[in-house]
């Protein structure tokens, strides 16, 4: 099975991102925003700390703190498949490029062995991050979201 990592900015062929000013608020709330614009499974919550940094993200607990002022991890309640969306928001826009970089060099794809994720997308908009893993179908329709979040009014159904 081959795993297609995508590694995502502000220019990034068919997807159109953000300028930095266009993404505010924690990244609950834009997991909020994203789940009212992507499907998502039912999913548990959990914040990512310095504590588990390194298990979700591939941040060792000092990067993360030195980059990341918090983040949030959706995982399914019920799946067969790999997946997880993160959300971070970091120091600046340049705390994002280099945590997205950081991810892309130290995600472990590894663990849900034995399976992967179809495709693996780490992106960035402003001071956020977007790390999602998952069947292509997926991952692609929440980056696209994500990618969009700044250009639709909160509250606005994008369908």
């Amino acid at each position: 099975m081959g795993l297609a990592l995508m590694l995502g900015s502000a220019a990034c062929g068919r997807k159109t991102f953000l300028p930095s000013e266009a993404l505010t608020g924690t990244p609950r709330e834009i997991f909020a925003q994203l789940k009212e614009r992507a499907e998502f499974p039912m999913s548990v919550d959990n914040d990512v700390t310095a504590d588990n940094a390194a298990g979700v993200l591939g941040l060792t607990a000092d990067e993360f703190r030195q980059y990341v002022l918090s983040a949030v991890e959706a995982m399914p309640m019920l799946t067969t498949q790999a997946q997880t969306v993160v959300v971070a928001k970091c120091k600046d826009a340049v705390a994002a490029a280099k945590v997205k970089q950081l991810i892309s060099a130290g995600f472990d794809i590894n663990k849900w062995t034995p399976v992967e994720p179809e495709q693996i997308s780490v992106v960035e908009s402003g001071s956020y991050v977007l790390l999602v893993a998952g069947s292509k179908i997926d991952v692609d329709a929440i980056v696209d979201v994500f990618s969009n979040l700044g250009n639709i009014p909160h509250g606005a159904n994008s369908n």
